[in-house]
């Protein structure tokens, strides 16, 4: 589920659709817009200019959507053929999605638009820590923090900071291991602090966040 940016539209993934719906907060009204067919929807992501919506679904394959004036249009299927949870529009042309079965490699992979498809971009795929204890779960969505270009991505037991840089690519800052894949967890507003909780500890941890 995610709202759009001026909170006048709200998109939902369901078992075989995705329901678009017209938001009035003022007179507390919730309309039904528009129904996209989808298989069962794990993330969805919208980018800053909302011209593009993202999903990943059971079926192991990324959906872009455009959104046009009127209308939304399925853009393009992305065969993944791996189970993958989260997805997260990063920059108005550029996504990252974590792939979540367990004995595959552990990365985060980063599509570009790039002559009029996105593609996987090798040079920009981001190595995390090999883990082949469990799955990848959906507890815990990619956060995104824009002012101070850092992402929070929890992929199985480990969370890991991440630095964007303009030139799109990525650097892992740190990294925290907590010994349970069932972790919550976000950042703050300002990107200045980062508040987990396991269910190991059964506590909540919140951690600053200091960039060289």
């Amino acid at each position: 589920m995610i709202l759009n940016y001026d909170e006048t539209k709200l998109y939902t993934g369901e078992n075989d659709s995705i329901s678009v719906l017209d938001v009035d907060f003022q007179n507390q009204k919730l309309d039904f817009n528009q129904s996209l067919p989808a298989k069962k929807i794990y993330s969805i992501s919208l980018n800053e200019e909302e011209t593009f919506l993202a999903t990943c679904c059971v079926d192991k394959s990324i959906h872009l959507w455009e959104i046009k004036c009127k209308t939304i249009e399925l853009y393009q299927i992305i065969k993944t053929h791996q189970l993958g949870y989260n997805l997260c529009f990063i920059k108005h042309t550029q996504f990252i999605w974590l792939p979540a079965e367990q004995h595959k490699i552990n990365c985060i992979y980063v599509y570009d638009l790039q002559n009029g498809e996105f593609q996987l971009q090798e040079d920009k795929i981001i190595h995390l820590l090999q883990d082949d204890t469990c799955f990848d779960s959906f507890l815990f969505p990619i956060v995104i923090n824009k002012e101070r270009n850092i992402i929070a991505v929890r992929h199985k037991v480990t969370v890991y900071l991440i630095q964007v840089f303009q030139n799109g690519k990525y650097k892992i800052i740190t990294h925290k291991n907590l010994k349970t894949d069932e972790i919550y967890g976000t950042m703050t507003n300002n990107g200045t602090a980062l508040i987990l909780w396991d269910n190991l500890s059964r506590k909540y941890q919140i951690f600053d966040i200091e960039i060289q």
